[in-house]
């Protein structure tokens, strides 16, 4: 948990033959978002994901502009003054990084976390084009 909560906001359900109050508690502690014990009904584990993914889903604009930027986030459009931009994914995700967290100061480490991933934290050389 501690790992997947160090890059990601997934939900995550444990299925666990383990049912102490001891371990469910440590399994929620560490983020966890639900605990199930086996045996369980696999009508009640599709509820529980059901019920984690309307948790997480945040209702989200279709289309973000700022200025003369603008980008359809159903599409994967995004123009600039009525002009489109041909991005690589790298570089869609890296504006959809820099969307998300407007007004905050984003560091090297973090980017290279949100974009390749936990495992190219210590690969400086990375955004050194950026």
């Amino acid at each position: 948990m501690k790992e997947i909560r160090s890059f990601s906001d997934v939900p995550v359900i444990i299925l666990s033959v383990r049912n102490s109050e001891e371990d469910i508690v440590a399994a929620l502690d560490l983020g966890a978002d639900d605990y199930l014990t086996k045996p369980f009904n696999t009508s009640e584990l599709l509820a529980r994901i059901r019920a984690s993914l309307r948790r997480t889903q945040q209702p989200q604009e279709s289309v973000f502009k700022n200025g003369g930027l603008s980008i359809d986030f159903a599409s994967h459009v995004v123009t600039k003054d009525l002009e489109e931009l041909k991005l690589t994914n790298t570089e869609y995700e890296l504006l959809l990084l820099f969307i998300k967290n407007i007004g905050k100061v984003l560091t090297h480490r973090f980017i290279l976390k949100e974009i390749w991933g936990p495992s190219y934290i210590e690969h400086s050389h990375i955004c050194a084009y950026l």
